[in-house]
């Protein structure tokens, strides 16, 4: 919807990054954990004198400088590279909230790269202590990597502050410090001790020539292993523990992730027996095979941890803010309202393309036709995170104008000038990050009053009277409230008798002051759910949260088959896309469809969040869910042959004769059941003739 869809065949968008980023991952924990374990071990041989083992170790270095400055860094951009397009969305709200955390990795990270560099090529001529202090500085710039990332990554899953709230204050410490920060660390950092240990093993038993050397790494390295696993169980522990309620429920009721987090535990247990039995009771004895198999299993072990801290964040991509399907949650109440094809820039285009042929000529398919909305003034629903005071500072932005002289054309020419500059929210994320800067507020400027309409009126009410318009009433302390009207709303709404700028102005704040119980913020109807969860059913929560679905344009069913099934297909590919193949692949929808019919499939997709709570909610209005239906069920795979397979005629015959045989003998039992109850009426009849007697 706010971007072009990305069709990744087969393997979808998301796992096409899970692979990428599985394939730095690797390599990544090696590069902290190799670079602590490297700065330890060039101490130890510093401290020994040990010129075989430091022989060794440059080897060593040789080969994790190559690996992790090479291959590390090029899967490192490739994932900034897969994500921008296969979730440009969510890739958008971390760059706007983390962009100072990203600054300060980028400075460790080319720390990082000049320190490793320097540590190998000067392995033979610096002294002892500037090779520690540079080996040192190398493992400590990498960790510093590892908790920056993880702060970002750990956002993703909860973003509740361990400081204060940040959905309400929008600081960057506030997303950063958040409840998973702590736990992650600890099992990435397990991770980067387990893994780097194990390639140490691998690459000395492959590498050492001397036993003497083999052992002794194998020694070394038995600590930093089980210390990984230590270290990484704590962590799973404090990960589980501040988990949010949905991924809770995801993680003990879905079956892939019961599968994954059972086969995580086998596989630790499977790296501690190999560890005592390999390592701890025989450490000269520590072949490449125990090597690899160790390298193996812990590959394995990040692999599905991976995989179900991943899986676990739906329905979101980014707790509260964004759901899986690249769908802000504050925006799904307009999209119900108005559709998922209008709200959109990319299929507004397909709109107006299908507008512009003749045979629709008489029907209302545009936006400008539909909504009274010029397509150029179609802006994309955001998360609130845009700086309006970027516009002050930019000479192209059109200036208000001077209602002394200009009149009422100059007022409307600004605000169709600026529309095409704004970007609106309709809440949600919107609330930790008011439009109107705190000079803004101050200044009785147009722009501050019409175009940041998601003004913090916790402050305006809380704090001394802003010189505000008269008409915008001050609401009660501690609610905030945002609303979204757009440029030609206002002036559709405003009427004709508009003159002048500052009538414009009340205008909007009416306006703005009227709806306030219509648009009413999405935390405080949730504080008010949780309050009271027995009083309300899941569909009284959904059309609470996310607005009632609306019945959408008519007119786009009266196109003909081939135009329905192109919208279909654009609704499926900027609501479904994003998690599901087609009609292969991974997640893929079509054999989720078999025996359902299009009713079926539009309730389903209706209502999908009602009964999977990890499903993000329907984005759109019912004729859109008709038309993904009508698409949908084009798909679809016939009904398994062999469930309605008739039988073959010997066996039809088989059981023609056995039905004939059934029949015959409850005909003859039911002749004797006659004749039976017949003397028993009979021999009734005597004894009593008899008895009268």
């Amino acid at each position: 919807m706010y971007y072009p869809w990305l069709d990744v065949p087969v393997l979808t968008a998301p796992m096409l990054i899970a692979i990428i980023a599985l394939l730095h991952v690797f390599v990544s924990y090696y590069a902290v954990g190799g670079g602590l374990l490297l700065a330890l071990e060039n101490d130890r041989s510093h401290r020994d004198g040990d010129v075989e083992y430091r022989a060794y170790l440059k080897k060593h270095t040789r080969f994790f400088v190559t690996l992790t400055l090479t291959y590390g860094a090029v899967t490192g951009v490739g994932i900034w590279f897969f994500i921008g397009l296969a979730s440009p969305l969510a890739t958008e709200v971390l760059i706007k909230t983390f962009v100072f955390g990203w600054a300060i990795e980028w400075c460790f990270f080319l720390l990082e790269i000049v320190s490793g560099l320097a540590f190998y090529f000067f392995w033979d001529k610096f002294s002892p202590r500037v090779s520690s202090f540079v080996g040192w500085t190398y493992a400590f710039s990498a960790w510093i990597s590892l908790v920056l990332i993880t702060g970002i990554t750990s956002f993703m899953l909860n973003s509740g502050g361990l400081v204060a709230d940040w959905e309400s204050t929008g600081s960057f410490w506030h997303a950063f410090l958040n409840v998973q920060l702590a736990p992650q660390t600890i099992a990435r950092t397990g991770c980067a001790f387990m893994l780097s240990s194990f390639y140490f093993l691998l690459h000395a038993s492959l590498f050492a020539k001397n036993p003497s050397v083999r052992a002794k790494v194998t020694r070394h390295m038995r600590f930093p292993a089980f210390l990984g696993v230590f270290l990484l169980a704590c962590g799973v522990v404090g990960w589980f523990f501040f988990l949010p309620e949905s991924s809770l429920a995801t993680l003990e009721r879905a079956s892939a992730t019961n599968i994954f987090s059972g086969l995580f535990v086998a596989i630790i247990a499977a790296i501690v027996l190999v560890l005592v039995v390999g390592p701890v009771a025989r450490p000269n004895e520590t072949s490449a095979g125990v090597g690899l198999a160790l390298a193996l299993l812990g590959i394995a072990a990040v692999s599905v941890s991976e995989f179900v801290r991943e899986a676990v964040r739906k329905p979101y991509i980014v707790n509260r803010v964004v759901y899986s399907n690249q769908i802000m949650r504050g925006d799904v109440k307009r999209m119900r309202k108005e559709g998922l094809l209008y709200t959109g820039v990319w299929t507004n285009w397909l709109l107006d393309e299908l507008q512009q042929k003749e045979e629709y000529q008489e029907l209302d398919i545009s936006s400008e036709r539909y909504l009274n909305r010029s397509s150029n003034h179609v802006v994309r629903v955001t998360s609130g995170l845009e700086e309006k005071e970027d516009q002050k500072n930019d000479d192209a932005a059109p200036q208000p104008p001077n209602t002394t002289s200009d009149g009422a054309d100059a007022s409307l020419s600004y605000v169709e000038q600026t529309s095409a500059l704004a970007q609106y929210s309709s809440g949600g994320a919107a609330s930790f990050a008011p439009f109107a800067t705190p000079q803004q507020r101050t200044n009785n400027d147009f722009s501050s009053q019409a175009l940041n309409v998601g003004v913090d009126y916790q402050q305006a009410a809380s704090s001394e009277p802003q010189n505000l318009s008269s008409s915008q009433p001050l609401v009660q302390p501690n609610i905030q409230v945002n609303h979204v009207v757009t440029a030609s709303n206002l002036l559709d709404d405003a009427g004709s008798d508009v003159t002048d700028i500052g009538q414009l102005s009340e205008s909007v704040d009416a306006l703005v002051a009227s709806d306030l119980d219509e648009e009413t913020n999405a935390d405080i109807l949730e504080a008010e759910q949780r309050e009271q969860p027995t009083k309300l059913s899941v569909k009284e929560l959904d059309v609470g949260l996310h607005g009632p679905i609306a019945y959408g344009n008519p007119d786009l069913l009266s196109l003909n088959e081939e135009d329905r099934l192109t919208l279909g297909r654009a609704v499926f590919m900027h609501h479904c896309n994003c998690c599901h193949a087609e009609k292969m692949g991974y997640s893929a929808i079509s054999p989720l469809l078999a025996g359902r019919t299009v009713e079926s499939i539009k309730e389903l997709a209706l209502h999908l969040n009602h009964v999977h709570y990890y499903m993000p909610p329907w984005a759109g209005t019912e004729v859109e869910a008709t038309l993904l239906a009508e698409f949908l069920d084009t798909i679809k795979p016939e009904y398994p042959a062999n469930v309605f397979q008739e039988l073959k005629p010997k066996q039809k015959k088989n059981n023609i004769e056995k039905e004939q045989g059934t029949q015959e003998a409850d005909e003859a039992s039911s002749q004797d059941e006659v004749v039976s109850n017949g003397a028993a009426v009979g021999e009734n009849a005597s004894s009593g003739l008899s008895n009268e007697f």
